[in-house]
């Protein structure tokens, strides 16, 4: 049996790498994105396996990205990424205030803390 936490946790865990790379999309910076499209890949399978249409749509936007990294092509690789963040909605999960953290609140993120 799966763990139910895995999509969530790849999302909370991924998800900032991946809008930290913004920047080089942006600017067409190919070595950079290229060292991390296994994150895009990780990602759209991590989070969306049980939901086809947006796995499909994800995955594509990836592929995108993917064949831009080796045409060199600035524009597509900008339009990928635009699609990927679209398609998966990271800008708003990650623009919304951080909740209040609590004292006795453990998570996966605590354990490397000390």
């Amino acid at each position: 049996a799966d763990w139910q936490g895995e999509p969530v946790q790849i999302m909370q865990t991924l998800g900032p790498e991946i809008l930290k790379l913004k920047d080089a999309a942006t600017s067409g910076d190919f070595a950079t994105v290229s060292k991390n499209i296994n994150t895009f890949d990780v990602y759209a399978s991590g989070v969306f396996k049980n939901k086809a249409l947006q796995k499909e749509q994800t995955m594509s936007a990836v592929d995108k990205i993917s064949v831009a990294i080796e045409n060199k092509d600035q524009t597509g690789l900008k339009d990928g990424y635009d699609e990927f963040v679209k398609v998966t909605t990271l800008d708003e999960i990650f623009s919304l205030p951080k909740g209040r953290r609590g004292y006795h609140i453990v998570n996966v993120k605590s354990f490397g803390q000390r």
